[in-house]
């Protein structure tokens, strides 16, 4: 199964590959490259729409969530969870994006280099 988000609020814009993944200039560090296609509740994407494999999510709200919503059928569209599953999971997900921009924008305004100063 795939989630998509999009990011809410002021964030740049990233130029992409031919494979839709960001542009290697845009990528802070080795760590960052490797780890572009991995969600992470702390962490804001390197695109406004992102796409993750339940397998690249790695957030425990997240996976509490589609625990709720895992069946014995699979189907080709939503896997071994029901189909509300996603909607459910890109709620969270846009909760916790929505958090981290605010965060970041708490930052932004204390004049701090590193939104972790914040959380």
């Amino acid at each position: 199964a795939v989630v998509s988000t999009q990011s809410t609020g002021s964030q740049a814009k990233s130029t992409q590959t031919k494979l839709g993944r960001p542009d290697a200039s845009e990528l802070e560090s080795t760590e960052d490259a490797v780890t572009s296609h991995i969600y992470r509740a702390d962490k804001l994407p390197f695109k406004r729409q992102s796409h993750y494999q339940v397998c690249d999510i790695q957030d425990t709200r997240c996976h509490a969530v589609l625990k709720n919503f895992e069946t014995d059928v699979y189907t080709h569209e939503h896997g071994f969870y029901t189909k509300d599953a996603v909607a459910a999971v890109r709620k969270v997900m846009t909760e916790q994006l929505k958090d981290l921009l605010d965060k970041k924008k708490e930052c932004d305004a204390l004049g701090g280099d590193d939104i972790l100063d914040v959380m």
